[in-house]
């Protein structure tokens, strides 16, 4: 096959480092060589078909390619084309060409996250012979023509991939038709009206995402026992109703996000079916209003990383039988009103990474266990009622990047150095407790620290810390309502003079500057 075509793909676009995300990119065309037979078939990323040696695939993906395509580019010369991928790229907020009609053979296509932008042209759907489709995460509108008039003709889809395409309407009830289809990505389209429910009872479909789609209505039909359904996510709809209890015929089901839904019946003694779906690795039922203890039925679910309970009203103790769940990696049981202590078994979830119990009636000391879990990036226990000193086998937690303990009953003295350590801590929030005081660090160890955010509001201090003087990194200090005397030191001004976007010491016993900042000197 000639080069030529193929080689408009390396002189078209600069080579950009930035201009992929995905940590394995590489720059594909760089090894592109136009020799003297110009054939492109050994190229990096080239596909050619055995017999006539016509170029049939070309994957781009993640190539750092930067520059903005037009209907001019010779790869639209490609006509025996079936696949074509492009994503992770930066076409520098071009619009998707329309001379995409020319590759009329094309199954699979594929720009997404790759700085398209503006209106998706009618030409994308005309290769009628389409299976896969993903258009996501770039800056595209669909309302002229809608999505009904984009995938009507393409009834064979079998991937339809959208996310944070601006569809801005409903989901056309014809697509309950579309019998291959498997994965159906519509989240984040601005999707209203009511989604068809035909459409969950599609016998091949296995991924289903409409969330953060907050004015998309809906309800669940009943399910069928051989439904093929392994994502189903509808957090952020408002779908109403009830759950039907066909949904534990539901065993392929891997993840299950309802949060912050208007579905009814999401009770614990409604929730049994949970026990049923042993399959599933992600729960989502955040902001649901469910009330009672956490239904037992969930320590059956060993396969579980990912747990959401957050933000609904279930009280009583942590119960025991969460022990069970030894995959966990997410926790998040906020905003409840659990009670009793912390419990010490929690130090058998060693692959913790986000740990969330705050703002619940937890009281008594934070267990040393918790320093044992050595893979956390975050650990929330604000608004609870803890006790006792700021615990020192927190500086156990090298990997934390997001520390709060704010508004508890926390009272010792505030010692820098335990916090040096984590190397990754990012935020640190300790506001709201019955600080002493605050003990100063060397200036060598307190420039070694990488915080962004430090809040200390109601702690009690008297003083401005020496540490902050240091800091070259902070965008947000917090240390109002403390008991902060004299005048403001100079050296303030000239903390993280680059980052530094708030400061917050109001509510002090300040009398001035030792030196006036200059703009509002």
């Amino acid at each position: 096959m000639t080069a030529l075509p193929c080689w408009s793909s390396r002189t078209a676009f600069d080579i950009a480092k930035f201009a992929s995300a995905n940590p394995f990119a590489y720059p594909k065309v760089s090894s592109w060589r136009l020799e003297e037979n110009r054939d492109c078939c050994s190229w990096d990323g080239v596909e050619c078909d055995t017999d006539t040696g016509r170029v049939v695939a070309l994957d781009l993906s993640s190539s750092f390619l930067r520059g903005s395509m037009n209907s001019t580019s010779t790869l639209f010369n490609l006509s025996q084309l079936q696949r074509l991928n492009l994503a992770d790229n930066n076409f520098n907020f071009s619009q998707i060409p329309s001379a995409m009609n020319h590759l009329s053979r094309l199954t699979y296509l594929n720009l997404s996250a790759s700085y398209f932008y503006c209106q998706v042209p009618f030409e994308i759907s005309q290769p009628s012979n389409l299976s896969f489709l993903d258009l996501s995460c770039n800056d595209l509108v669909l309302k002229s023509p809608n999505l009904s008039s984009l995938v009507r003709n393409i009834s064979n889809l079998k991937e339809l991939h959208l996310s944070y395409v601006d569809i801005s309407s409903g989901v056309p009830s014809f697509l309950a038709n579309f019998s291959s289809l498997t994965s159906l990505l519509l989240d984040g389209c601005s999707l209203h009206c009511e989604f068809p429910n035909g459409i969950f009872l599609l016998p091949n479909l296995q991924v289903l995402d409409l969330q953060t789609n907050p004015h998309l209505m809906g309800y669940l039909p009943e399910f069928q026992s051989n439904s093929s359904f392994e994502v189903l996510l509808l957090h952020n709809t408002i779908f109403s109703g009830k759950i039907p209890s066909s949904i534990e015929t539901l065993h392929f089901l891997v993840q299950l996000d309802f949060g912050a839904c208007r579905l009814s019946g999401l009770v614990p003694s409604s929730l049994v079916w949970l026990g049923t779906l042993t399959q599933l690795t992600d729960i989502g039922l955040y902001s649901n209003n469910l009330h009672g203890h956490i239904p037992s039925s969930l320590g059956k679910l060993t396969r579980l990383t990912d747990l959401n309970l957050a933000a609904n009203n279930f009280e009583g103790q942590i119960p025991s039988f969460l022990q069970n769940l030894t995959q966990l990696s997410v926790l998040w049981i906020g905003d409840n009103q659990f009670t009793g202590e912390i419990p010490s078994w929690l130090e058998t979830f060693t692959l913790l990474t986000h740990l969330n119990l705050g703002m619940n009636k937890l009281h008594g000391l934070i267990p040393s266990s918790l320093g044992r879990l050595t893979s956390l990036t975050y650990l929330d226990l604000q608004m609870n009622n803890l006790k006792g000193q700021i615990p020192c086998f927190l500086r156990n937690l090298t990997n934390i990047e997001l520390l709060n303990l704010c508004c508890n009953e926390l009272s010792s003295t505030l010692y820098f150095d335990m916090f040096l350590g984590l190397k990754k801590l990012d935020s640190l929030l300790l506001g709201g407790n019955k600080l002493s005081k605050s003990v100063q660090t060397s200036k060598m160890n307190a420039a070694a620290s990488r915080l962004r955010s430090v809040g200390l509001r109601s702690c009690n201090l008297t003083k401005f810390a020496d540490f902050f003087r240091y800091q070259d990194r902070l965008r947000s200090l917090y240390l109002n309502g403390n008991k902060i005397h004299g005048r403001i030191p100079k050296w303030i001004w000239n903390i993280s003079t680059e980052t530094l976007a708030y400061l917050e010491i109001s509510d002090n016993s300040l009398t001035g500057f030792e030196q006036p900042p200059v703009f509002i000197a």
